[in-house]
């Protein structure tokens, strides 16, 4: 996630919530991850940093002996990694991958379509005569951000969306597809 969004240096920013945190930085919340300042248990117990850190598990095994995770610090605006006892308690966020779990299909032979990809103020959907029933739109972490139902129209205004990466999950009565835009 750190090389996506840029860099240790700058991704803090961008995975910080844009309040609650004790000290003003340049918090952003680009990612729409909105990293709050939870602190951490210590393995004696106390709870520490509240307010201002926020300290999340990782998939990855820090050691060999595998005795530790990989945590993200969000103190700063950077992120960084290391390890500690699992016994500690640090946070954790389920993150939906839905342009991983995509399956690979041939977008060419599929009934709905989406352009112009990328595209900066309307998304217009083509279905080869199917009628839209829903369009859902998720931003890169999953999370749902605009929700459209019965298009008579085959065009959503998305020019209030941040630009970055999205899924259009577009829904029939035949089918159900998800497509990958950028909005700029």
């Amino acid at each position: 996630m750190s090389l996506y969004l840029g860099g240790d240096a700058v991704s803090g920013s961008k995975l910080k919530a844009t309040v609650l945190w004790s000290s003003a930085d340049l918090s952003d919340n680009s990612s729409g991850f909105t990293a709050l300042p939870g602190g951490f248990r210590a393995t004696t117990g106390l709870f520490l940093y509240i307010g201002d850190g926020g300290y999340f598990w990782d998939d990855f095994v820090y050691n060999n002996d595998g005795q530790g995770f990989r945590l993200a610090s969000v103190i700063q605006e950077i992120l960084r990694g290391s390890g500690d006892d699992k016994r500690a308690g640090w946070s954790v966020r389920c993150i939906a991958d839905p342009v991983n779990s995509l399956p690979n299909e041939n977008i060419l032979d599929m009934p709905i379509q989406i352009f112009p990809n990328p595209t900066a103020n309307k998304l217009f959907i083509e279905t080869n005569g199917l009628s839209v029933i829903q369009v859902n739109i998720y931003n890169a972490v999953g999370y749902l951000v605009s929700q459209s139902n019965e298009l008579q129209r085959k065009n959503i205004d998305i020019s209030q969306l941040a630009m970055g990466v999205y899924i259009a999950e577009i829904k029939t009565k035949q089918v159900s597809v998800k497509r990958r835009w950028v909005k700029m």
